[in-house]
């Protein structure tokens, strides 16, 4: 067994969806979810679709609205929400920050609403792409500016408690919050709820074998049984997505890898009984 290798779960954190390899496949449209469980996403395209969803349905409003379409914004200002959406990028740069809240927001403004920014390139770019009311988060929100709502775009845990200090704020939604910024590992997050995250992984076993997998969580708007509110852990078996675990809260280092190769090893004899890799995955 000299010439074997340890296993190893890599994730492919804030990869681009896009960058998925292009044998991923998944069911059309109409089978996307069965009993309110939501797949991961095939393209770029879909994930910015899921996530503005899920915002929608985290925020207690319809995602169909007859007779005209409202804004995620105008929804962000209504009601006390605290919510987060994590979104994979191919890289941090200000300028794909700044599409990504253009994207997941589409471009809609409220003068109720303040996007507050963690790097000040990020805010500047966003403000070329026409979202109003752009703040670098380390500045003060002038008092006359008549907002009760909150988006923080790319921040880390000190900087949103700047902000998040008073009571000023009805609704929050962190998007992308950076560093170990987490509902399990901050006193801060945990006052939140994941309403979108998808984070692909690569699970590597021995003699080079590999598998891709998903840990992902998507809020649907006809969950009856609570299923949309679970972080789910898929492996892909073909050409879709197989649900391997589902839990609660989200899931620790250890949790995402036991769930990931207990399945893989029940159908690999070549890593059957291998361990998880500490320290290999973290968020």
């Amino acid at each position: 067994m000299g010439g074997l290798g340890r296993a190893s779960v890599a994730p492919t954190e804030r990869a681009s969806a896009r960058a998925l390899p292009r044998t991923i496949q998944l069911p059309p449209r109409a089978s996307v979810r069965t009993r309110a469980v939501a797949l991961p996403p095939e393209s770029r395209e879909e994930a910015i679709d899921q996530a503005r969803r899920a915002l929608s349905v985290g925020l207690g409003r319809s995602v169909e609205v007859k007779g005209s379409e409202k804004s995620v914004l105008k929804r962000i200002s209504r009601g006390s929400k605290r919510l987060i959406v994590d979104f994979p990028l191919q890289d941090e740069s200000a300028a794909s920050v700044a599409g990504l809240a253009s994207e997941i927001l589409d471009g809609i403004t409220s003068e109720k609403t303040v996007l507050a920014f963690g790097d000040r390139e990020a805010c500047r770019q966003a403000e070329a792409l026409n979202l109003a009311n752009c703040f670098f988060v380390e500045d003060a929100v002038p008092k006359k500016l008549k907002a009760s709502s909150l988006v923080l775009v790319g921040v880390t845990e000190s900087q949103a408690g700047l902000q998040l200090g008073g009571s000023r704020w009805a609704s929050v939604v962190l998007l992308n919050p950076k560093g170990n910024f987490t509902e399990k590992t901050s006193k801060l997050a945990s006052s939140f709820d994941t309403a979108y995250q998808f984070l692909p992984l690569l699970v590597q076993g021995f003699l080079g074998s590999k598998a891709e997998g998903a840990l992902f969580k998507c809020l649907t708007e006809d969950d009856e049984n609570g299923e949309g509110s679970k972080w789910n852990i898929f492996l892909k078996e073909g050409s879709s997505f197989k649900r391997v675990a589902a839990q609660d809260s989200r899931p620790d280092e250890d949790e995402l890898e036991l769930a990931l190769y207990n399945n893989v090893a029940q159908n690999n004899p070549l890593i059957k009984g291998a361990k998880a890799v500490k320290g290999l995955f973290s968020k």
